[in-house]
């Protein structure tokens, strides 16, 4: 669990963690250094919870592709609303973002937020 209040991911955050299956985002983070992968060699990281009104740009959770459809739905809609501010990026992976619809993509792209 990431600590709530914690407003900043700098650093290598859980990087290596190999045996880590499961994670909480509280909505305090606020910034997300943009070449940092919190979770890199997470590979076995299944179940991932993103606290509503999550609202910060380049969080990249692409190293796990575990990750059920309902997850990644899940965090979507925990996703604040953009609208008319500048876009943010959630980066997913190919393969994630594989297992989406059109219109599951959409929930995140119509707050705003770009999915890559």
């Amino acid at each position: 669990t990431v600590k709530n209040g914690l407003e900043t991911f700098e650093g290598r955050a859980f990087e290596q963690c190999r045996q880590l299956t499961t994670a909480y985002i509280p909505n305090s983070i606020k910034s997300v250094h943009s070449v940092l992968i919190p979770f890199k060699e997470c590979n076995l990281l299944e179940f991932l919870t993103i606290e509503n009104g999550f609202n910060a740009n380049n969080l990249n959770l692409s190293n796990s592709t575990k990750y059920s459809a309902e997850t990644i739905v899940s965090w979507l809609e925990a996703l604040a609303d953009r609208t008319g501010q500048d876009t943010y990026t959630l980066t997913i992976g190919a393969t994630n973002l594989a297992k989406l619809t059109d219109t599951e993509k959409a929930i995140a792209t119509e707050k705003g937020w770009t999915l890559a």
